[in-house]
């Protein structure tokens, strides 16, 4: 309801930016606050984002960012909403390919009330979502709220791609997403053997499908920022974020493992001064689309 407190996980440190306040909480007349948030681990700080739950009593707590490596600690702030009051949301945009195929978090039996995200990203499908919740009572109030008042008719085409996807990763998913986390490890072992700014390397990279990059690190030994080296690479047929963010999702899905990890390394660090895009080619030649069904 308008006027409601949502504690959500700010833009600063990997939030989606739709949660800030001038965005989604506008539209909708929600009150922001930020959830407590461990930098030098990635991840919301149970204890300190507990205490404020209990403080703040919002209507809903909603955990998930667009730049995620590690696991967030949902258990230990399921008591807190429950004494709040509190819905514990999961948004899982980024690794719900990850979460699909047992990888990195469970959140619903990690004590998220209901879980939504994205259908093309690690999960490889077509553009759109999905939201899944074990709670009858909050699916039947999601359904009222939604049917004609944010969708109307159905997209047939989307939802036959999707349900495709959904088979695949029923098939595949496990060793998708078990490659995929393999792969993003392999690529921040090999990016900071070529002096890249890899963060994390205390916790060894990532346990997800991303791969950071510090930005003042860019800066300081490279001589570029995020967005002029992602233009660099484009010029390479190469494609990455232009935030200092690198997957290896979509990479694994087109065949590449641990190996391959090294060789594309060496064209992220080549391709920011050098015409790599023969050897872009060559390699692209040599995969193959894996964890599908025949065509």
């Amino acid at each position: 309801s308008r006027g409601d407190r949502v504690l959500v996980l700010d833009s600063r440190v990997g939030g989606y930016d739709g949660y800030m306040p001038d965005y989604l909480p506008r539209m909708l007349g929600l009150e922001v606050e930020f959830l407590p948030f461990d930098e030098s681990e990635w991840t919301v700080e149970p204890r300190a984002a507990s205490e404020a739950i209990a403080a703040r009593k919002p209507r809903l707590v909603l955990v998930g960012s667009s730049f995620i490596v590690f696991p967030h600690n949902l258990r230990a702030l399921r008591k807190a909403c429950d004494e709040a009051g509190a819905v514990l949301a999961y948004d899982g945009s980024h690794v719900l390919g990850l979460v699909a195929g047992g990888q990195f978090q469970d959140p619903l039996r990690e004590g998220a009330d209901v879980l939504f995200g994205s259908t093309h990203k690690s999960f490889f499908g077509p553009q759109g979502g999905l939201l899944v919740t074990d709670r009858e009572d909050l699916f039947a109030r999601i359904s009222e709220a939604f049917t004609w008042r944010v969708a109307d008719n159905a997209h047939w085409n989307r939802i036959a791609a999707t349900a495709q996807a959904l088979l695949e990763m029923r098939a595949f998913g496990e060793d998708y997403a078990k490659q995929v986390v393999r792969n993003a490890q392999a690529l921040g072992r090999e990016l900071e053997k070529r002096d890249l700014p890899v963060k994390f390397a205390h916790r060894g990279y990532t346990k997800s499908h991303q791969v950071h990059l510090l930005e003042a690190g860019l800066i300081k030994r490279w001589n570029t920022n995020p967005n002029d080296w992602s233009v660099a690479l484009e010029r390479n047929d190469i494609i990455v974020d232009s935030v200092a963010r690198i997957g290896t999702n979509e990479v694994t899905r087109m065949g590449a493992k641990e190996p391959h990890m090294e060789r594309i390394a060496d064209l992220l660090a080549r391709g920011a001064k050098q015409d790599v895009r023969a050897e872009v080619a060559a390699l692209r030649k040599e995969l193959v689309l894996s964890y599908a069904f025949p065509p």
